[in-house]
């Protein structure tokens, strides 16, 4: 290979992944687009032990009234789970409800064995992510939630399924039912 080919293929690799290689620049640029993704859709949005949490729908009412999810507590709730690059939708990999099959066959994800219905968990029992638990944790029953999740408190540098390596996260949360314990 020619000494010029190996040069422009390793600029553009450094240009592509970063020259950096370090995690925390990472971390802190999917951060810093979670909080452009909220800002230029005029979104509120709350940092929550390191996770971003937009509560689309705080207006609603009984919201002050509702149940607040704490540790130990059984919790069933739908979701979309998404990859984040700078845009809410980039690519969903995972969801347990039953109006998103057809897309997701559409993309190619094979959702005929995925558990539909809602998801119940015991917050702080049960294996989750930990930017899951973390955005979970504070929320209301009713709640339609966005959890932006970085990189560290997701899936980190494995490969899980279609994800790659150091992939932020997106889970939109449809909080059906809590019951306190």
């Amino acid at each position: 290979m020619k000494p010029s080919l190996l040069c422009a293929l390793a600029l553009t690799c450094a240009l592509t992944c970063g020259c950096s290689g370090t995690v925390d620049n990472d971390i802190s640029s999917q951060r810093s687009s979670f909080e452009s993704y909220f800002n230029s859709h005029n979104l509120d949005y709350s940092i929550q032990n390191g996770v971003y949490k937009c509560v689309v729908n705080s207006d609603r009412e009984g919201y002050d009234t509702a149940p607040v999810i704490s540790p130990g507590d059984s919790v069933y709730f739908y979701f979309e789970a998404y990859t984040f690059d700078s845009s809410p939708a980039s690519s969903c990999y995972f969801s347990n409800r039953p109006d998103t099959i057809d897309t997701l066959a559409k993309y190619g994800l094979n959702p005929e064995l995925w558990p539909y219905g809602p998801q119940k968990i015991k917050l702080g029992k049960t294996s989750l992510i930990s930017g899951l638990n973390r955005g979970l944790s504070g929320c209301c029953l009713g709640d339609s939630v966005q959890l932006l999740i970085s990189s560290d408190l997701a899936y980190d540098d494995k490969y899980v399924g279609v994800l790659e390596p150091n992939t932020a996260v997106l889970y939109i949360l449809n909080i059906v039912n809590v019951i306190k314990e």
